[in-house]
């Protein structure tokens, strides 16, 4: 069962600019598997089709997405986007290496790959800071978390992006490997050179590029709001 891709269509759906996506929009943003995900959910009475293969949300499956599954958060932002140009780093911003690795490396990296970069501490400080940082992992495409260093508000944000699904690219400096949790060694991570970013910019930028071509990130906003 493609549970992804219909975790997917629902959020699509959910963030549509007209509240419906005909089956060739979702076939373009990558929902393209009918036994697995399209069927499944209208067998289900999750999602709705009419004569012309249109897709809408049951009124009450949108009702209780918007309204109770995220219990922390502006009250007017529950909507969760999926597969959005746009990555939200999550990193320490005290080390020492901070700046250098995210100013020469990280956002260099996301910008060559067309996609909007934002970091933890450039949103704006305004009501509950924790309310912000949900708010950004809701609307951010790809989440990315330098991990190179044991950081309690960077494991925090990382569960946040774990329970709604966010996907996720790990980084972590190859010096650090041994020090990793062990419950992250393994997962999909990207280890750099501190010493030679300029190279690891295109290997990184390539990586992003790849996961936008695997998920048709470029067709999600032709169709969806952001």
């Amino acid at each position: 069962m493609a549970y992804r891709d219909q975790w997917k269509m629902l959020h699509l759906l959910n963030t549509s600019m007209y509240g419906a996506l005909k089956e060739t929009e979702l076939i373009e943003m990558g929902i393209d598997c009918y036994p697995d995900t399209i069927q499944y959910l209208t067998d289900d009475g999750i999602v709705e089709m009419d004569g012309t293969r249109t897709y809408s949300l049951n009124p009450l499956v949108r009702r209780m997405l918007n309204k109770f599954m995220i219990t922390m958060g502006p009250a007017d932002m529950k909507e969760i986007y999926v597969d959005i140009p746009s990555c939200f780093v999550v990193m320490p911003f005290s080390e020492e290496w901070s700046n250098k690795v995210f100013y020469d490396f990280i956002q260099p990296a996301v910008i060559q790959s067309k996609m909007e970069c934002v970091r933890g501490d450039m949103i704006p400080r305004v009501g509950k800071l924790a309310e912000n940082i949900v708010k950004q992992i809701q609307r951010a495409g790809l989440v990315i978390a330098d991990i190179s260093v044991p950081n309690a508000n960077v494991f925090y944000e990382l569960g946040i992006a774990d329970t709604i699904g966010r996907d996720v690219f790990l980084l972590y400096e190859k010096s650090a490997e041994q020090s990793l949790p062990a419950d992250i060694r393994g997962a999909h991570y990207f280890a750099y050179n501190r010493n030679d970013l300029t190279e690891e910019v295109k290997r990184f930028s390539d990586n992003l590029v790849q996961w936008k071509t695997d998920n048709r990130v470029d067709n999600t906003l032709k169709y969806c709001r952001k």
